[in-house]
């Protein structure tokens, strides 16, 4: 089997994926939640869940996930809509399989994270909308499927390999087919 549908992710290829859960310290007071992606890998985001809180001084208007490229520009931003009252809480769901509009639901809100590909140095951050300083971000789940790629990125489908002899005689067979 060629090395190029090994361990593929989702109706697209961009060679072997590695699927990694995030579950960072919970943040402290006031202070948003950002990941930056490194040097060794484009990623894609499958899910993003935190809990976040409002203190009794907090006016939480929205919260919003957005991607920002490397120059801080971002690319995409995802509302959400509901606000968090003084004194409460409230748990957020991004999924990239979720196609509707967000929704709020006790508690709850669900709404889409957009499945693209993040290149090194871009970020996703949780951008929290109105007065908010009291509250926190806890309980953050980042589920996302790692790329590995070289220092320009692999072409799409292509996974280059450290050569071996399976991967050798592979290419040959490949050839001779």
């Amino acid at each position: 089997m060629p090395d190029v549908s090994l361990g593929l992710a989702g109706p697209f290829a961009h060679g072997r994926v590695i699927s990694e859960l995030l579950a960072p310290d919970d943040l402290a007071a006031g202070v948003q939640f950002v990941y930056n992606v490194t040097g060794s890998y484009w990623e894609r985001p499958v899910s993003l869940s935190f809990n976040i809180s409002a203190g009794a001084d907090d006016s939480l208007g929205d919260v919003q996930v957005a991607y920002y490229d490397s120059n801080a520009v971002p690319i995409v931003t995802v509302e959400t809509g509901p606000a968090v009252d003084p004194n409460s809480s409230a748990t957020y769901s991004f999924l990239a399989s979720w196609t509707g509009a967000a929704a709020w639901s006790n508690g709850t809100v669900n709404a889409a994270l957009p499945p693209i590909l993040l290149q090194p140095s871009w970020s996703v951050q949780v951008v929290t909308k109105g007065g908010w300083s009291e509250g926190a971000i806890s309980g953050v789940r980042f589920y996302r499927e790692r790329f590995v790629t070289g220092p320009g990125g692999y072409e799409i489908g292509v996974q280059q390999d450290e050569p071996s002899s399976e991967n050798l005689l592979q290419m040959l067979a490949d050839r001779l087919s």
